[in-house]
């Protein structure tokens, strides 16, 4: 199961439990050392930043994990796509 760490400031979310109902571990976060907490801790694989949330300390993020910047508009269906986009892929084997 793919873990993603939701980077928010506000305490509820409705595309979360979107990320959840399609199958995805999603953890909550309300600052960029308890993101790396959480991807270190539980192995989380792709951060969603907030469209609300602005901290400099996002772009040493971008440099560690895949982090997806969210706009005020963006879709459960838009984030399912970016993310498979983003995910590398196993090779087939020969």
């Amino acid at each position: 199961m793919l873990s993603l760490v939701f980077l928010k400031t506000s305490a509820s979310s409705a595309l979360a439990g979107e990320l959840i109902s399609a199958g995805y571990h999603v953890m909550e976060a309300a600052s960029v050392p308890e993101v790396v907490w959480l991807c270190t801790q539980f192995h989380g694989q792709v951060v969603l930043v907030d469209p609300q949330f602005e901290d400099p300390e996002v772009a040493g993020l971008e440099e560690k994990y895949i982090t997806l910047k969210l706009d005020a508009s963006t879709t459960v269906q838009q984030l399912l796509w970016e993310i498979a986009l983003k995910m590398p892929t196993k090779a087939a084997a020969c």
